[in-house]
């Protein structure tokens, strides 16, 4: 079997981790395409069983609206039904957005620095105003006999007491 939808056993893959990744793949595309079981797909022991979810996968696959599959985060995008345009819109916006693909650097990185830098802009004009106001409101707080300093004292004396 083909291995270019990621449905095969990989190189250094073991048995079982491949069987529960093609379990979880049945169950992801039947819940995707509103069909299939209401319960959980026996966990498949066999090779045989393995190849009968990937067949069983492949069938939805072809079944589900004109999807395009994106090799770097592997996920599938809904290209709508024109299918005459081999990179429409769908392809190139989720190439921009993809995390995973080279593209992604180069577009984000410009907005990446201007929201750095409204970030350090609001954290500089809320500091600003703290220390304005920290300016006013430490020396009305800690002034002589205000009920502040008077807590203080009184905590300071039941300590100094006790520790006598």
């Amino acid at each position: 079997m083909q291995n270019t939808d990621g449905l095969g056993r990989q190189d250094d893959e073991s048995f079982h981790a491949w069987a529960k990744r093609i379990q979880n793949a049945v169950q992801y595309y039947e819940t995707c395409s509103r069909i299939g079981f209401h319960r959980r797909l026996p966990y498949p022991r066999s090779r045989q069983a393995v190849y009968a979810y990937i067949v069983h996968i492949r069938r939805i696959v072809s079944r589900l609206p004109n999807r395009w599959y994106c090799t770097y985060c592997k996920s599938f995008i809904d290209r709508g039904w024109g299918a005459d345009a081999s990179m429409d819109q769908a392809v190139r916006l989720h190439l921009y957005s993809c995390p995973k693909h080279f593209n992604f650097d180069y577009y984000t990185h410009h907005a990446e620095m201007i929201q750095k830098a409204f970030r350090r802009y609001i954290e500089r004009r809320n500091n600003k105003a703290a220390r304005i106001i920290q300016k006013v409101a430490i020396p009305w707080l800690y002034r002589p006999g205000s009920p502040l300093i008077q807590k203080a004292e009184r905590h300071f004396y039941c300590l100094a007491v006790s520790q006598v």
